[in-house]
């Protein structure tokens, strides 16, 4: 996983973009690609990014930029059938050109730790069972 790069973060609803504004300032580092509601909702925030277009909005859109290898890691949170239908070209392009595409926002979370965590030199590799104090240190 690269500790730099280029994000596209998910879509400006209040309930889900509120707890990944602290996420993104985690990575800070990055440059971070949106759609015009979530740039705006972001730029209320202090975060300012990369305006981009949907799809449906005409070229160049973000599944263009991940084909292009603009885009270093997706993440798209979908609630209603509309949303998961129209992000279908978007986790397609993200999985045929090796992008690290994540849907919840404990993944994006998660990403956003570990890259902070390599950027720092933080890597522990431990086994599952040592997480859990069933397996033994050699």
């Amino acid at each position: 996983m690269a500790t730099g790069g280029t994000i596209n973060p998910p879509a400006p609803k209040p309930v889900t973009i509120k707890p990944v504004t602290p996420l993104l300032l985690l990575i800070n580092h990055l440059t971070i690609v949106a759609t015009r509601g979530t740039s705006a909702y972001l730029s209320k925030h202090g975060i300012h990014p990369r305006r981009v277009r949907k799809v449906r909005e005409g070229r160049p859109h973000i599944v263009d930029m991940i084909v292009n290898r603009e885009i270093d890691l997706v993440i798209n949170t979908t609630a209603g059938k509309k949303e998961i239908s129209e992000s279908y070209s978007i986790r397609r392009a993200a999985l045929t050109f090796d992008v690290p595409y994540t849907t919840t926002l404990a993944g994006a979370k998660a990403t956003a730790l570990a890259i902070k965590a390599m950027k720092e030199g933080k890597i522990d590799v431990k086994s599952l069972q040592e997480y859990h104090g069933g397996g033994s240190k050699e």
